[in-house]
């Protein structure tokens, strides 16, 4: 299999930053196989954002950007740390794709999504513990993956991992917000929409 020309950063790319633009996208997340639902039901289950305590995965849930990026594309794993790394705008991504070792497909995986006005609209009542909490969609690019976003958990505008508490209570806040986040998770058709061109070519 070729590696997906259409996902490799280009040199005239430009870092998205259009917030409004981005309101009106929507957001794919894959999961290691597809069991999603909680058994019996068609309601998505919970550990499908599992916040563990050794990682505290929630300071950083990888998404990607549905549009040129599509579907299919969720099914490629990327085995190359290096091209895992933040790709930077300007650069060219020379680098020649081979299977297995850069790349691999798993066609296992499930999917579900985020609207990204759900997410940046997402209030949280009294916060979580005290601290008030809210999220951001930021986007960061790889190497192998120019349409790679991070939802990003802040409290007044502070990002969560950056604040000056305990990791105990760094923790509880990722866990406390993982139930309002899946919330507004969903699954089945999507309707999505392309950026226009003009948000990230120069």
């Amino acid at each position: 299999m070729q590696y997906p020309e259409h996902l490799i950063p280009k040199s005239t790319y430009k870092y998205i930053d259009d917030l409004e633009e981005l309101r009106r996208c929507t957001l794919v997340r894959h999961t290691n196989d597809q069991t999603i639902y909680l058994p019996g039901t068609k309601q998505l289950n919970p550990e499908v954002l599992k916040v563990e305590v050794s990682s505290s995965q929630l300071r950083d849930l990888s998404t990607n950007l549905l549009g040129i990026f599509t579907l299919q594309d969720i099914y490629i794993k990327v085995n190359n740390e290096n091209l895992l790394e933040l790709w930077v705008e300007g650069d060219d991504v020379a680098h020649e794709f081979k299977e297995p070792f850069d790349f691999e497909l798993k066609p296992e995986r499930g999917y579900f999504y985020f609207n990204v006005h759900d997410v940046l609209d997402l209030e949280i009542p009294g916060g979580i513990s005290g601290i008030p909490v809210n999220f951001c969609v930021i986007h960061t690019p790889i190497k192998a993956n120019f349409w790679h976003f991070s939802i990003r958990v802040f409290s007044e505008g502070v990002e969560v991992s950056q604040l000056d508490i305990s990791k105990t209570r760094k923790t509880k806040i990722w866990k406390g917000v993982k139930d309002f986040l899946i919330g507004k998770a969903f699954v089945g058709s999507n309707d999505y929409k392309i950026l226009p061109e003009i948000c990230y070519n120069k």
